[in-house]
């Protein structure tokens, strides 16, 4: 979750993602690779860099994440 939830600020390069998201970036490329599959993220270039952004369903399963998120430890929420 925490990769589509720093995409919910916009596109960014995989780079960003790994920084942002605290994960090794092969392995993010392997998580982009299923989450682009799945149809919560789509890949786009702009200006020949390679960026990715969370789409509609993906934003609707981040939001629908937190609200059990929050459910299960409303001391967080």
């Amino acid at each position: 979750m925490d990769i589509l939830a720093c995409l919910r600020d916009g596109r960014r390069p995989p780079t960003r993602i790994a920084q942002a998201a605290n994960i090794h970036y092969p392995r993010l490329i392997e998580h982009l690779a299923l989450l682009e599959k799945s149809k919560l993220v789509a890949r786009r270039t702009e200006e020949g860099h390679e960026l990715f952004g969370i789409t509609q369903d993906g934003l609707r399963i981040l939001e629908e994440w937190q609200r059990i998120d929050n459910r299960l430890r409303p001391d967080l929420a």
